[in-house]
């Protein structure tokens, strides 16, 4: 996989609001064909979840990478050209976090908690060979818990991507 995400990450109760940014995605994932029309996925993504937090005077911008587990059930509408999927991505670990602030680059991974949620999505492709297919991935992941481990518990965000994958797939039959 190999991509790129563009948040746009929710805040409650913070100062001036939070807005979404764009930043890369990849990995890599292996498939199981269960039956003719459904397949369980398991993929290693790297994600960026960043945003920007707005205040009367300042924009802070937060730089968060993501190592992300998603675990899907997909649904071959079209047996190799169209996929549906959808499930939960793991509790992921974070990377990288920095806080960007007039210039000036400060790590602050200790203040990020790991990230949970669902991911939907859907897969359009075609056959190139027997063994290979090429396609786009789309997907959504919708953050569920709180991804600010800050002593604040007034103020939340959380995360929400829409991924897009130019995805390469090798069949081993």
């Amino acid at each position: 996989y190999g991509g790129f995400s563009f948040t746009g990450n929710t805040g409650d109760n913070t100062a001036g609001g939070v807005s979404g940014r764009t930043g890369l995605a990849w990995g890599i994932g292996g498939e199981y064909r269960i039956q003719k029309n459904f397949s369980v996925g398991i993929d290693l993504l790297n994600v960026f979840k960043g945003y920007e937090e707005r205040s009367a005077s300042s924009v802070t911008y937060y730089n968060v990478n993501y190592f992300t587990i998603p675990l899907l059930l997909k649904w071959w509408v079209a047996e190799n050209n169209f996929c549906l999927q959808a499930g939960p991505y793991l509790p992921s670990l974070i990377i990288s976090a920095f806080r960007d602030n007039g210039g000036e680059s400060t790590p602050i991974k200790d203040r990020f908690a790991n990230d949970f949620g669902m991911t939907l999505g859907a897969w359009f492709g075609f056959k190139a060979s027997p063994l290979l297919s090429v396609g786009i991935d789309l997907r959504y992941d919708f953050g569920m818990t709180d991804i600010q481990a800050d002593a604040l518990p007034e103020s939340s965000v959380k995360s929400r991507a829409l991924m897009g994958f130019l995805r390469f797939g090798f069949s081993l039959k």
